[in-house]
């Protein structure tokens, strides 16, 4: 979905099932640890033990609160000058005229493993070894629906993935702003 505004323009990840297999994950792995750590507790009863096990449930929760944050806060923005590539948190910051290389890769079959980041089916965030021209290169993603890839290559041959909901639009977007820098510095000369 493309949102337009001022100075950006917003494309909006595939959707996907990643946010309901998150929180599914979430309750799950929440629901397992507290299940044997709440027993633990009550049997020891020990104070210290009590409140490392508490933080430590807390910090669990705070973890997958953001892994859920991060997949309905995602999102690419394409300014004059620069893209912008959001998930939670964190943002990248690629410069338009740094970009070497934008499109679908040829195998829309998922070839590689996580190396960090969350991998959850249909939210895919994080440094990613995907198989590209042939051999494993890392990949930085902020994905949703791997149909729909589009990788991006800059002048210090780093990659990353997204996947918008309109690859097209989101590589035409892309393209014409580079294409908008070029012809402003010739005018300018």
């Amino acid at each position: 979905m493309k949102m337009a505004s001022d100075r950006y323009i917003m494309f909006k990840p595939a959707p996907s099932n990643g946010g309901k297999y998150s929180i599914i994950n979430a309750i799950l792995v929440n629901a397992i640890f507290s299940g044997v750590l709440v027993p633990i507790i009550l049997l020891i009863s020990d104070t210290v033990f009590t409140i490392i096990c508490i933080i430590f449930i807390c910090c669990l929760i705070s973890f997958f609160c953001i892994v859920v944050y991060g997949y309905y806060s995602m999102s690419y923005a394409v300014s004059a000058d620069r893209l912008i590539l959001r998930w939670a948190f964190l943002k990248t910051i690629i410069p338009v005229d740094a970009i070497t290389i934008i499109g679908m890769p040829t195998s829309h079959k998922f070839d590689g493993h996580r190396t960090k980041g969350v991998g959850i089916p249909g939210h895919l965030f994080g440094a990613i070894k995907m198989r590209i021209d042939g051999s494993y290169k890392p990949v930085k993603l902020f994905s949703t629906d791997i149909s729909k890839m589009v990788i991006i290559t800059d002048k210090n041959e780093k990659y990353y993935g997204v996947t918008p909901a309109s690859p097209a639009e989101f590589i035409s977007s892309v393209k014409q702003t580079a294409m908008d820098i070029i012809e402003r510095a010739i005018n300018t000369d």
